[in-house]
């Protein structure tokens, strides 16, 4: 039907219609897992996340739902891949959700999450700024125990006699 089967010999109007088809159709279980290891890349509460993707919340929850087959739109599908893609990055640099630094106020005067909000994300700044918060980890203790700042208080006892 297709000749020798090669996409190179397709019509271009044909070529772009299946190259469309199997860009916003991910497989269900593809497309969950894809948002899972965003959330845990990020770390990020569901209306944040949500906000991130620029999709409403009920949307998000049927795109996390695996039973329902979705279809996305091309600028869904690229917006989430642009956000996997982050989140990628993220990893390979830390360990830790995104979340544990996301509000911090970074040297251009912004947080990361407000960098994330935006509807067109410049990845190289992204990038750069994640280097930053790195850098903020490695500084800021993990918790209060470990600054020492933490101690216990003092129990008291109450002994019981034979009430003399």
């Amino acid at each position: 039907m297709f000749g020798n089967g090669s996409v190179s010999q397709w019509n271009p109007i044909l070529k772009r219609c299946v190259h469309h088809v199997m860009r916003s159709t991910f497989s269900n279980n593809e497309r969950v897992h894809r948002l899972v290891n965003i959330q845990a890349a990020f770390g990020f509460p569901m209306p944040t996340l949500a906000q991130v993707l620029t999709v409403p919340l009920s949307e998000l929850h049927r795109w996390l739902d695996a039973t329902r087959a979705v279809v996305l739109g091309d600028a869904q599908v690229a917006r989430l891949e642009q956000i996997e893609a982050l989140a990628i990055q993220w990893l390979a640099r830390s360990p830790v959700p995104l979340s544990a630094v996301a509000h911090e106020r970074l040297s251009n005067g912004t947080s990361v999450l407000q960098m994330l909000l935006v509807d067109l994300i410049d990845d190289e700044g992204v990038a750069h700024v994640f280097d930053e918060l790195v850098g903020l980890l490695v500084i800021r203790p993990k918790s209060p125990v470990a600054q020492g700042s933490f101690s216990r208080r003092p129990s008291w006892s109450i002994s019981v006699g034979d009430g003399d």
